[in-house]
């Protein structure tokens, strides 16, 4: 009885201890250059709209304080994730009062990003909550939930279109591979770039901060957009072309059969030129003719006008899925040839514009790639933060208690 105690509230620590630091984790690759995620935010709000929106939701409400009240917006998930959740814009009433956890951003007053929120029944309402009531089921190894009746099986239908292409057209959803998955190939560690000298010069005048390409509702490049954020794309097949049209940025890329190779004096732009070729059941597709920009984002990685990729679409014949597993070169930004990987799964979903819609002074729509860093400031929303404090040190608190309570119970079990 002892060791089953034991075990139970060791777990139980355990697992606070991760609920803790779950939501640093999860926010950090993407929202660090914006928000302070070391430290945290605590306001007791009255709400006043919420703005569905991508790439990301706002919740605005008016915090009153020593009888001066001001106005605040934090940040959600995408529009396009929340409504299939069941958020709609009657989520919230006006004048509903609810406290607000979050982490202050870096060159806004009064701006966060969300925590979660807590209702005055107790509800918590996090980031990505499934409001909706509804039955939802996880795929193996992604981050994002798909009710059962938004799920298409590839096995029934047809193999081949009429003109006798393997047949990958429909709408696909695509899925966030968990790291440690045997999809996932990662794509935002800096690490993991082989960067000449060269590339390195040109990734060191890259600030994220300013120079992400989404804070102008730019798409990066034709490689993160087609895995980006569970969002479904959509294929369409002729004789002479599959045309991919990306539901992240609203992009649409074609790519040109029967063609021996690509055309001679391209004009240099964000997508390039593709030309494709079916090897058995697998899409093979060539580009070239880039601008010169931004590889990885997450990774602050350049890429030269010398990028080539090559693309294979294949479907896994053990999960169905549509996986794409893309190598890269640079001559000369990168020493070696690059892979990456993603998956997309067939599904009974629209596919719908993404209306790119951007906010506050962390979009910075007026910036240019060649953007000087922004100065170094405190963030100013340490007033508000008075329920908060450091959320590491918070962390520490608590694994030092998982450790004293072991102790604890170790030496009771000694004693017994």
């Amino acid at each position: 009885m002892y060791d089953m105690i034991s075990k139970s509230l060791q777990a139980a620590l355990l697992t606070s201890f991760l609920c803790l630091i779950a939501p640093v984790a999860q926010a950090h690759h993407a929202a660090a250059p914006h928000f302070d995620l070391e430290k945290t935010v605590s306001v007791q709000g009255t709400f006043t709209r919420l703005k569905l929106a991508n790439p990301h939701t706002y919740i605005y409400f008016d915090v009153t304080e020593n009888g001066e009240t001001e106005n605040w917006r934090c940040e959600l998930m995408s529009a396009s994730l929340l409504k299939r959740l069941g958020w709609t814009k009657e989520t919230f009433q006006p004048g509903q009062k609810f406290t607000m956890n979050g982490s202050p951003a870096r060159r806004e007053d009064n701006v966060c990003i969300t925590t979660n929120i807590i209702l005055p029944n107790g509800l918590a309402l996090d980031r990505n909550t499934n409001i909706a009531g509804e039955s939802f089921t996880k795929i193996e190894g992604d981050s994002h939930l798909l009710r059962d009746e938004e799920k298409l099986d590839f096995t029934k239908r047809d193999k081949y279109l009429p003109n006798g292409q393997f047949n990958i057209s429909g709408n696909w959803r695509s899925i966030n591979f968990a790291r440690g998955s045997k999809y996932h190939k990662p794509f935002d560690k800096a690490d993991s770039f082989d960067v000449t000298p060269a590339g390195k010069e040109a990734n060191n005048g890259y600030n994220r901060a300013t120079d992400d390409p989404a804070l102008r509702c730019h798409y990066t490049n034709h490689i993160w957009a087609w895995g980006h954020d569970a969002i479904v794309n959509k294929i369409e097949q002729t004789d002479d072309a599959v045309i991919l049209h990306n539901g992240y940025m609203d992009i649409t890329r074609t790519v040109h059969l029967n063609q021996d190779g690509h055309p001679e004096n391209l004009t240099p732009s964000d997508t390039g030129y593709s030309i494709g070729r079916w090897e058995g059941d697998t899409l093979v597709v060539e580009t070239t003719g880039f601008k010169a920009g931004v590889l990885s984002h997450i990774a602050s990685i350049m890429h030269s006008d010398q990028l080539y990729s090559v693309e294979r679409f294949f479907v896994d014949p053990e999960t169905n899925f549509l996986m794409r597993e893309t190598t890269v070169t640079d001559p000369l930004y990168l020493n070696a040839p690059k892979t990456f990987s993603d998956g997309q799964e067939l599904v009974n979903l629209p596919f719908e514009k993404y209306n790119c819609v951007l906010e506050g002074a962390d979009h910075l729509s007026n910036a240019s790639a060649n953007s000087a860093p922004p100065t170094a400031q405190t963030p100013k929303v340490e007033a508000p933060a008075k329920s908060g404090g450091s959320k590491w040190f918070i962390i520490l608190i608590a694994l030092a208690a998982i450790i004293f309570v072991g102790g604890l119970l170790a030496r009771g079990k000694k004693g017994t």
